[in-house]
């Protein structure tokens, strides 16, 4: 053992400190400023073989009071040094307390509330004058930084679906009973529809407009926006029961500057305001029983697509443009309702492998 260990020569190949190159290296360190290199003990030496003894005299040493390396090179933690997650983690490196937590909460409740009152009145207004009422679409984008910014959730909070049915079970079923219902309300809302011929080119057309503004400018935004990011902190904040009624009474003045700006008639608002209701209720009641957004998003993207898609097929002329408050109205209403909450509560129930878990 004559040959000096360098740094380099005393790491491992995978780039770790060698325990028996680092001893090495220390030896060699001592030899070169002068001191011998400890021997071997023997049979005669006075001390047991084992025991600690100094280099030059061979005395008994002491135990060392000093932190003992750890095998990677590295010093050990100082004892006062906390573990992540322990009373002694420096700010921020952490999760948020529940103190935190519950004001990041409080925060996001009221500023939902502040950005649902301030923004629909404001479309109402502007729609009410002739103004741009448009712009209550950066509603969604106020909602998304409410969620991300204010209450600092994360996309996986965005799209989770919790309950214990399959999310596009509950998309499946909500999309093909409001398409149902779009079907059914066609010609009672449209007595005279007649569909046009269908071509390719039309049938695309109107496809491109089901999708892009009944599916993507719509129902989407919508949905995230009023059954995610602004239900969920009103519910954490003030329960269940005040968030289904806002966000469901919200989604009716939603639609409000639409009705307006058409110039509906009386008939038209006595349709279409309990239709909207009744919808943000069940809607509402979807995602607080199944603990999912995927059963609402399918009624408003089935319901949107269908009805937008059927209009587009349809001769222009033959439209009447929005629902009346008619008998046939009325019945169909009531009826989706009830089955569409029928529905619910069905697929609300714990299913046979969560009641076994149990």
């Amino acid at each position: 053992m004559t040959a000096i260990a360098s740094d380099h020569e005393a790491r491992h190949p995978s780039g770790r400190p060698d325990v028996l190159s680092t001893i090495s290296g220390s030896w060699s360190r001592r030899h070169i400023q002068g001191k011998a290199p400890p021997r071997m003990p023997t049979s005669t030496d006075p001390s047991p073989i084992g025991s600690p003894t100094d280099d030059s005299t061979g005395s008994s040493a002491p135990a060392s009071s000093g932190p003992v390396p750890s095998l990677n090179g590295e010093a050990p933690p100082h004892p006062e040094q906390a573990l992540p997650g322990t009373a002694g983690t420096r700010p921020g490196s952490s999760a948020p307390s529940p103190g935190t937590d519950a004001a990041r909460t409080r925060r996001s409740a009221w500023a939902a509330l502040v950005l649902l009152v301030g923004g629909l009145s404001t479309g109402v207004v502007l729609a009410l004058v002739g103004g741009p009422w448009q712009v209550l679409a950066v509603l969604h984008l106020g909602a998304l930084a409410i969620w991300f910014l204010v209450w600092r959730r994360s996309w996986r909070d965005l799209l989770r679906s919790a309950g214990p049915r399959s999310p596009w079970l509950l998309f499946a079923v909500g999309a093909s009973l409001y398409a149902l219902s779009a079907v059914a309300h066609h010609p009672i809302d449209n007595p005279g529809a007649v569909l046009a011929p269908v071509t390719p080119t039309g049938l695309l057309s109107a496809l491109a407009m089901a999708l892009g503004v009944g599916v993507l400018i719509n129902a989407v935004p919508e949905e995230l926006s009023l059954r995610r990011c602004l239900l969920e902190p009103l519910r954490a904040q003030f329960g269940g029961g005040f968030a289904l009624w806002t966000t469901a009474l919200a989604f009716v003045v939603m639609h409000l500057p639409t009705w307006i700006s058409s110039h509906a008639t009386v008939s038209t608002y006595a349709a279409e305001v309990p239709e909207k209701l009744l919808f943000g209720l069940v809607a509402a009641w979807s995602v607080l029983r199944l603990d999912s957004l995927a059963f609402a998003l399918g009624m408003h993207v089935g319901g949107n697509f269908t009805g937008v898609l059927l209009d587009c097929l349809s001769r222009e002329e033959t439209l009447t443009g929005w629902s009346r408050f008619t008998a046939p109205s009325v019945i169909a209403m009531v009826t989706e309702t009830l089955v569409t909450a029928a529905a619910v509560w069905f697929l609300g129930r714990p299913s046979s492998t969560s009641a076994s878990h149990r």
